[in-house]
């Protein structure tokens, strides 16, 4: 569903020469998003059945990224309000208020089909982390004031370290103990909680 001209932002302005952003829309799910590792399943799962509906329902965000040339679908991520818990004290810990990123992958099939674009641009990650996920993250945060911009990270080595790559940190094991228990939604059961300060 394309963003209405009076709505808070208008994400042309985050048009690169390469991608453009935009909101999911039913089109969107109907074209090919694969992801070559059994441990991305889930986030292929969501983007085909659940994303829409969270869409509607206004529980989450979902943006696609595409080429601006051809229009295939090169990532998408899913944005949301979180929560994340910080020491204030020797025993008093406090909630803070966050945006989480829910979904974040990369389309293996826009690689394979642009492998002239992965050449020029060695993370497409980070370089939709920094031309999109990021500039909207600070327009919500003007809007409605958070501190911390987290994600829960599928548990392996490779991904935490890009993930730490952009900027996330793990917290310490208490903490991530109490996030596990009393935060973490179920949807990421088994991830690790990364965070930035934004």
């Amino acid at each position: 569903m394309p963003l209405a001209k009076k709505d808070w932002m208008e994400l042309n302005k985050l048009n690169t020469q390469l991608f453009e952003v935009c909101h999911i829309s039913e089109s969107d799910i109907q074209e090919t998003f694969t992801i070559g590792k059994p441990s991305g399943n889930g986030v292929v799962r969501y983007y085909k059945l659940m994303a829409m509906n969270e869409e509607q329902e206004g529980k989450a965000r979902t943006y696609i990224v595409k080429d601006i040339s051809d229009r295939e679908i090169v990532a998408y991520f899913t944005l949301k309000t979180g929560m994340m818990t910080e020491r204030t004290g020797l025993l008093i810990h406090d909630n803070c208020s966050a945006i989480e990123i829910a979904n974040f992958a990369i389309n293996d099939s826009y690689k394979i089909n642009h492998p002239e674009v992965t050449d020029e641009l060695e993370h497409i990650g980070k370089y939709i982390f920094s031309q999109f996920i990021i500039p909207i993250v600070k327009e919500i945060q003007s809007l409605v004031g958070a501190k911390y911009l987290q994600i829960y990270a599928l548990p392996e080595k490779s991904l935490i370290a890009h993930y730490e790559g952009m900027g996330f940190s793990r917290t310490s094991n208490k903490v991530e103990r109490y996030i596990h228990r009393h935060i973490k939604p179920l949807y990421d059961k088994g991830c690790i909680f990364m965070y930035q300060e934004i």
